[in-house]
């Protein structure tokens, strides 16, 4: 398939034209709202003297990304622009994994890097190993649950209290994901699809678990 070949995978899109989504591209504010709620506490919590590593920082910037790129592949709707959605998610993965890994988990650097590399090609490789259309490609994100789940459980197991966090964001991701998948099942009763409110909620989902990331791995300035 070329990387110029139309994409049609939305209840709502009908037709190829740049404005054929125009509820699941405008959701993709959300995103923005959520990375310029993100970067008010990242400087928030600088302000109030504590150390924001570069990769927590990083984060607001790629949970912007995030929403252009969807919001570029559903107007332009090509097989280019989808892989853009795609690595930007797989960006945004890797960064907020690795900065609990170094900074949460105190791995060394290489075997943060290593274990934020490796969950990225697994996430991106995973919906190959899966049958084709399987749950309307949400496969693709069982790493993603697998990943947090893990997350909450070092957190329960060393005593700090941002587990409940991720469990709650865990279980809104989750709804999240079920509202991605059924979008197509629900084209004929429901002609907006569901699609939209996994924008809305997805973005709800980054900004909670990347505001606790802060609070888990902001830490005083000496001096």
């Amino acid at each position: 398939m070329s990387l110029l070949s139309s994409v049609d995978a939305y209840c709502e899109r009908t037709d190829p034209t740049l404005w054929s989504e125009p509820l699941n591209a405008v959701t993709n504010a959300a995103f923005l709202v959520a990375a310029v709620l993100l970067w008010q506490a990242v400087e928030s919590t600088r302000s109030a003297g504590a150390a924001v590593a570069p990769s927590v920082r990083s984060l607001p910037a790629l949970l912007g990304l995030i929403g252009l790129c969807s919001l570029l592949f559903h107007t332009v709707a090509t097989v280019w622009a989808g892989l853009a959605d795609t690595l930007s998610i797989l960006l945004f993965g890797c960064v907020f994994l690795y900065a609990f890994l170094r900074h949460t988990a105190g791995l060394h650097l290489w075997i943060a890097l290593l274990g934020a590399g490796s969950f990225t090609v697994a996430s991106y490789f995973t919906p190959a190993f899966l049958p084709t259309g399987f749950l309307n490609q949400s496969g693709a994100y069982f790493p993603y649950v697998a990943g947090l789940l893990a997350i909450a459980v070092f957190l329960r197991a060393t005593g700090r209290p941002g587990w409940r966090v991720f469990l709650f964001g865990i279980s809104l991701f989750c709804v999240s994901l079920a509202l991605r998948t059924i979008d197509p099942q629900v084209c004929d009763t429901f002609p907006l699809g569901t699609h939209f409110l996994w924008h809305v909620l997805n973005a709800g989902v980054l900004f909670l678990l990347a505001r606790e990331l802060l609070r888990e791995t902001a830490s005083p300035l000496s001096g």
